[in-house]
């Protein structure tokens, strides 16, 4: 195998792992999102939703930012055709994008969490 494919084959993996967290994060929400629905909750669980809440959004973060990185080492790779540079760039380009919006997504949640809502 050339190193293409080999680099092709860890991000696969990597590609795995990030799906089941991501799995995990999304059953972390349904979980409070169902307490959260709860009139009378105690504080206990008012911690446990904004705890929650922040572990989702920085595990989030983090991922995009894994995305920007890996983006950007693709968008360097000028040893391919035109088509592909282009392809790359806009990959980089989206990937920046998720990141800022994860990075507004924190910043909601942050103050929304000082309001106490």
């Amino acid at each position: 195998m050339d190193d293409v494919t080999l680099e092709n084959l860890s991000n696969l993996k990597i590609d795995d792992l990030i799906l089941l967290v991501w799995i995990i994060n999304s059953i972390a929400l349904i979980v409070i999102n169902n307490i959260q629905m709860k009139k009378d909750k105690t504080n206990k669980e008012k911690e446990i939703i904004k705890l929650t809440r922040y572990t989702v959004i920085g595990v989030s973060l983090i991922i995009y930012a894994y995305y920007v990185y890996r983006n950007y080492k693709r968008s360097k790779n000028k040893h391919v055709n035109p088509k592909t540079i282009f392809i790359n760039n806009l990959a980089f380009l989206g990937s920046i994008l998720f990141l800022i919006s994860g990075l507004v997504a924190a910043s909601v949640v942050y103050l929304n969490n000082q309001n106490g809502n």
